[in-house]
């Protein structure tokens, strides 16, 4: 069996596991025999160091050893996951020339942008919906936001693997035509809020989900909105803002939050310090996780 992807972390035979950075140390810390690091796996593997192949760099990777096939249950199963989340979500993604497409097919309402509302204060929206709202939303953004939550859980469990990464985009449709990002242009974690808030400024209006680990939750201080902020460790918070606080306050016990939108905005919106906010008017518009659960949920309202 090709292992396309490689495996993120093995055992070596004192029972001590390595990620792929301890590949190209020398001497190697590692003993062999290596297995496979996934929980209930035990397929040999073998350590594979960078090197350049018809002039372009080949990433460390550990793969599978000859004749060695994953587990049914390894998380590191690669082929076997990516397989399943196509064809538990072909509605939304699409396989083509080698990458798996996500369609952001989002049909949201124009409303005129309603008041600022400073995160955190006793300031809220006026009765107006929230830039990004949309009564009646497209019936396939839920599919959407569950794709995308599913893409980042196998990522994390990859170590956010480049290789797999590549694999997966998403298409954009604009007035001008399709406009094909990278996962990363599309999937940002909160930990990068600052070059998050620079592409916010750069394209305004480009759907964006944004995921993270929860840092806080609860009522704003005027107790009249709701937030979740993400974990953020030294850039501008991100926060996911609504007006009930039922929207935010049970998801916001989670672990894992993914927000997605296609009006996310800065507030102040001239300062260098500005915070990426979305705000959260419908129940579509959130995904929530724990590292050990299995599927995203979506919250319902």
């Amino acid at each position: 069996m090709v292992d396309t992807f490689g495996i993120p972390r093995v055992v070596d035979a004192r029972g001590t596991s390595f990620g792929r950075q301890q590949i190209q140390r020398t001497p190697q810390p590692f003993v062999k025999p290596l297995t496979c690091g996934g929980r209930t796996c035990s397929a040999t593997a073998v350590a594979v160091v960078g090197h350049l192949r018809l002039q372009t760099w080949v990433n460390p990777m550990f793969r599978l050893g000859p004749g060695a096939e994953h587990s049914a249950l390894c998380p590191f199963n690669v082929e076997a996951r990516v397989d399943d989340l196509v064809k538990e979500h072909r509605a939304v993604v699409e396989p083509k020339d080698g990458q798996y497409r996500l369609l952001l097919q989002i049909a949201e309402a124009t409303t005129p942008s309603a008041p600022g509302v400073r995160p955190n204060t006793e300031e809220t929206r006026g009765a107006g919906l929230a830039p990004n709202a949309a009564r009646h939303p497209t019936r396939t953004l839920p599919p959407v936001i569950k794709a995308a939550a599913a893409v980042v859980q196998l990522l994390q469990d990859l170590d956010d693997d480049p290789v797999a990464k590549a694999r997966f985009v998403a298409v954009n449709h604009t007035p001008t035509g399709r406009e094909v990002l990278t996962w990363d242009e599309f999937c940002w974690p909160s930990t990068n809020s600052r070059e998050l808030a620079a592409d916010i400024r750069t394209n305004p209006a480009r759907p964006r989900a944004v995921w993270g680990r929860v840092a806080k939750a609860g009522p704003a201080k005027s107790g009249r909105t709701g937030f979740i902020q993400l974990d953020t460790p030294d850039g501008p918070p991100v926060r996911l803002r609504a007006k009930n606080e039922k929207y935010v306050v049970e998801k916001g016990l989670s672990e894992f939050v993914l927000g997605f939108s296609a009006r996310w905005e800065l507030f102040p919106p001239n300062s260098p310090r500005s915070a990426p906010q979305m705000w959260i008017t419908e129940s579509w518009m959130l995904a929530t996780w724990n590292a050990f659960t299995q599927r995203p949920n979506t919250i319902q309202v």
